[in-house]
Formats: structure tokens, C-alpha cells, sequence
């Protein structure tokens, strides 16, 4: 695995050695580059995952954190290798496409959290997954926002996706 270290401080990416098609790579390029609007809008931090290079892993391969609240990380996650027994709903997502959604107890930096999984598809196949992580006093502070407001950000994380 290589890090690319030439990245901006908002948003880094790894390069991980896969095997995509063209259209999933471009898919993943588009989705690179919007991680930044889409992290403040959803007032979270935005992880993408991909397979790793052993069955029963994952890379975390590109980040991003909010500009417009605090980052739930202390530090970044990029490159870390997340293995099935840690995050079983990210290998949920990875095998059958459907998204997750979970509700920790777990406190990162002593804030507790939420963690919602989105599949990232390319022809019809998952190519990886989109982590939201976001605090929870800040999720409670999203439903409470307009509905329209809310459905706003649900369509274009679907046009990122």
C-alpha cells in the first residue's frame, strides 16, 4: 500500500492496488472529489473503503473531514486496514450491497457516535463502501433541520454514490 501525501489537509486519499474496471475507477474518482462538499454538508466524516488485498479486509482509501463541525477523529484514518471482526457491517455492505446503519455506544475522543455504511457500485457490482461517521448530538441536530433540507443531502449523496 502507498500513501499519497500530496493531498490537501481536508481531504487525503491511499492508493490501493485493486482491480477495477475503467468506469469504476473514473466512479471512484468523482466520488474522490466530492468527499469535501459532501463531509460538510452531511456534517460528518467521510470514509471510503475498498477491498483489501486479503479476504476478510478492508482499506480505508480516502477521507475526508467537516469543516463545519469538529471531526469525530483525532488523527487520520487513511490507510488503516480494518479487519472483519472490527466492522462486520462494512463486510455486510461489501457482500450484499445493502446500506447499514448503526448507532454506537463506543465514544471516539469521548463523543459517542454513528456509523452508516452506503455501497459504492460500478456495473451492477460493489467496488467498495461509503462510511459516515458522525457524532450523535450532531445526527440529533440534522433530523431536527428542515425535512426538505434533509432529503436535499440524502439525493446528492445519491449522486455522489
Amino acid at each position: 500500500m502507498v500513501v499519497n501525501e500530496d493531498m490537501s489537509v481536508a481531504t487525503s486519499f491511499a492508493i490501493v492496488e485493486t482491480r477495477l474496471s475503467e468506469n469504476a475507477a473514473h466512479l471512484l474518482g468523482t466520488i474522490r472529489a466530492s468527499l469535501p462538499l459532501l463531509s460538510d454538508l452531511m456534517r460528518a466524516d467521510l470514509i471510503v473503503y475498498l477491498p483489501g488485498n486479503n479476504p476478510g479486509e478492508a482499506v480505508m482509501a480516502a477521507e475526508s473531514r467537516p469543516a463545519t463541525v469538529p471531526s469525530v477523529f483525532s488523527e487520520s484514518q487513511l490507510g488503516r486496514i480494518v479487519i472483519e471482526e472490527e466492522e462486520r457491517a462494512l463486510f455486510r455492505v461489501l457482500r450484499n450491497g445493502a446500506p447499514q446503519h448503526e448507532a454506537s455506544r463506543v465514544t471516539l475522543r469521548g463523543t459517542p457516535y454513528g456509523h452508516e455504511i452506503w455501497p459504492i457500485k460500478s456495473e451492477g457490482k460493489v467496488i467498495g463502501a461509503l462510511g459516515v461517521v458522525v457524532a450523535l448530538l450532531e445526527r440529533g441536530r440534522q433530523r431536527k433541520k428542515s425535512i426538505v433540507f434533509r432529503r436535499a443531502i440524502a439525493q446528492v449523496r445519491q449522486m455522489v454514490l
